[in-house]
């Protein structure tokens, strides 16, 4: 779906609500969240994902590690415990939220 087709009389309506997609790399469902989609069209972005939190941070980290950076850890999300990757090493001072709580406004987050 283009995003740009949601700025008009829709856009409230269409925004609303949670949507399904599926991961074009490893076939899951995913949540596309009102809030993410929110921030997609505060940002311009006009298409909705086709990956996943978790296969965009390892493409993204396959696409750093040939510049000579980057690093995957699995870590488990302070809110929900849901099995999550990172493109860093966390220290663990600070806790660590997968994609789906991350943009959740509901939550209150310890940051």
């Amino acid at each position: 779906m283009n995003y740009a087709d949601l700025m008009g009389d829709d856009f409230v309506s269409q925004t609303e609500f949670d949507r399904y997609l599926n991961c074009v790399d490893c076939g899951c469902d995913f949540v596309f969240s009102a809030s993410e989609q929110k921030h997609f069209v505060a940002n311009n972005v006009n298409s909705a994902p086709s990956r996943c939190h978790n296969c965009r941070v390892i493409l993204r980290s396959r696409s750093t590690s040939r510049k000579g950076a980057g690093s995957i850890s699995a870590v488990v999300c302070a809110s929900c415990y849901a099995l999550t990757y990172v493109p860093y090493k966390p220290n663990g001072q600070k806790p660590v939220y997968c994609g789906s709580c991350l943009f959740n406004p509901s939550l209150e987050l310890c940051v």
